[in-house]
């Protein structure tokens, strides 16, 4: 059992776990975690409890619990309890929010109202001020009204340790550390999926109405980009939603052809442990990079997934996947003089 995990339910401390998951991505919203014992204790085993998650004095996961399980026979004993932050009633939940359209709003003061009745704090750290002239919700979650608004922002949305929403830029912060064949690496893969890249990527739009353009010019956007390194016919046709510009349209087809090809790539990474060498914990979004000259691999790369587990048979790992910087460039932001509200409502990348 280690002391290195503490967790925190109902305000009562205990320790002593048998094995541990926490995980938390860039992909997915909410941190989640998983831990178990088989030495019973008076522990609280109702759902829906309030619960902190820290290693080695470090907080990770601020949330509640979603599932407990007892197992009891005449010859062992285990409970494993498994929740999310505080962000996963926001996965779940619909926005419901009165009214369901806003008109002139910013981004902040958008997440704020939607996210107000949960109780869940934002922190905002960079600059959107562009209004919103008209968004409208749509039957959707809370999560994915979040989402799309940051997508047509050019921003991304995930959470932190206190179970806040945090808007922000990824790529910003590096990690102290490499990581590197011979060194601190335990085991390395790479995969590389090419299903959703294209040889070259159309996208159709309309301009916004004027009286200077022709019913034809008004309906007849196109934006087109190629990935050269997908030789075989493989053509992509996107419609925009909403009106946009030709610029745009050409954007957002270089931006499709960019962040396909870097999601096409993946590392995943075990090392021993959960610190680096200043004691601080790996943590997703970090730049991070990569020596593996068996595997051709010499670069930074982002930590996308990064998950820390605890067993009796290898201690203390971690867990990463790796993709390039450019598989979260950020999507094109449309001229101001273009109506907002639907762009992007179909084309996102980002998990549940």
């Amino acid at each position: 059992m280690s002391n290195a995990v503490l967790i925190v339910l109902g305000g009562s401390e205990y320790t002593g776990w048998k094995r541990v998951t926490v995980q938390r991505s860039l992909e997915v919203l909410a941190g989640r975690f998983s831990v178990s014992l088989t030495q019973q204790q008076p522990i609280p085993l109702s759902r829906d409890t309030k619960v902190e998650v820290w290693l080695h004095e470090n907080l990770v996961l601020s949330g509640y619990t979603d599932r407990v399980t007892a197992s009891i026979t005449p010859a062992d004993y285990s409970l494993t309890i498994s929740g999310r932050d505080r962000a996963g009633d926001l996965v779940d939940a619909s926005a419901e929010t009165a009214p369901q359209e806003f008109a002139s709003i910013t981004l902040e003061q958008l997440i704020r109202e939607i996210t107000d009745p949960f109780d869940i704090s934002v922190r905002f750290e960079v600059d959107a001020p562009e209004v919103f002239q008209k968004f409208a919700l749509q039957q959707e979650t809370v999560f994915s009204a979040i989402e799309r608004a940051c997508r047509m922002r050019g921003v991304f949305v995930t959470s932190d340790e206190f179970g806040r929403l945090v808007v922000s830029d990824h790529g910003n912060a590096r990690a102290v550390d490499a990581l590197v064949v011979g060194e601190n690496i335990l085991q390395i893969t790479s995969m590389f999926d090419d299903r959703e890249r294209f040889s070259h990527y159309t996208v159709l739009s309309q301009r916004p109405s004027s009286d200077f353009l022709t019913a034809e010019d008004a309906i007849s956007v196109q934006g087109k980009a190629t990935d050269s390194n997908v030789t075989r016919y493989r053509p992509k046709i996107i419609l925009a939603e909403g009106v946009s510009s030709p610029e745009n349209a050409i954007e957002r087809a270089e931006w499709e052809a960019t962040v396909r090809a870097a999601r096409g790539q993946k590392i995943s990474v075990l090392v021993p442990g959960w610190l680096q060498s200043n004691g601080e914990l790996w943590r997703e979004g970090l730049v991070v990079f990569v020596r593996a000259p068996e595997l051709n691999i010499n670069q930074e790369m982002l930590i996308r997934d990064v998950s820390f587990t605890l067993d009796d048979t290898t201690g203390e790992r971690t867990h990463f996947v790796l993709v390039p910087e450019d598989a979260y460039e950020k999507q094109p932001v449309r001229a101001k003089d273009v109506a907002d509200g639907l762009w992007a409502l179909n084309e996102g990348y980002r998990g549940r």
